[in-house]
């Protein structure tokens, strides 16, 4: 929704891992799927479904700085591989929207863990050097403080 014109934008996105507000990140990017298996019987149609395991994921591109912060946050926690940690993104955090719930759009990531980094250094780049960190979502991702795939 805009507010005399304004839409929600990258400023308006605050990021929070495990109630951590972390700046400078450069993308954050999350999917989830939940598989659909015919099942058959006599015949070359199916004749019904079931449901395969339901699979979060996400990653996120840090600069150095927020880098450091999450090793910081993580190494209190058993280090980077083992531990937990809640991703909120709460879109419509800004001056134009306080006050108005329903302009917000929270996603709520819960139970992540990392399961992958890397880094990247590029001549002539802004930023001498940034980390891509994988993670797994566990607990599903809710949208709006509901969950929309209903039970697991």
């Amino acid at each position: 929704m805009a507010v005399q014109g304004r839409q929600f934008d990258w400023e308006s996105l605050q990021i929070l891992v495990s109630g951590l507000p972390i700046t400078n990140i450069k993308s954050i990017d999350w999917s989830d799927t939940r598989g659909v298996s015919p099942v058959f019987g006599a015949g070359g149609a199916p004749i019904g479904w079931g449901r395969r395991n339901y699979r979060g994921q996400g990653s996120m591109e840090v600069a150095d700085e927020s880098y450091r912060q999450l090793i910081n946050v993580f190494s209190g926690l058993g280090g980077i591989y083992n531990a937990g940690f809640d991703v909120l993104l709460n879109y419509g955090n800004n001056p134009f929207s306080a006050g108005y719930k329903e302009d917000r759009h929270l996603v709520t990531m819960a139970h992540c863990r990392i399961s992958r980094r890397g880094g990247a250094s590029r001549q002539g780049a802004a930023e001498a050097r940034i980390i891509r960190l994988e993670f797994e979502i566990l607990g599903g991702i809710n949208e709006f403080g509901a969950n929309l795939l209903g039970k697991l």
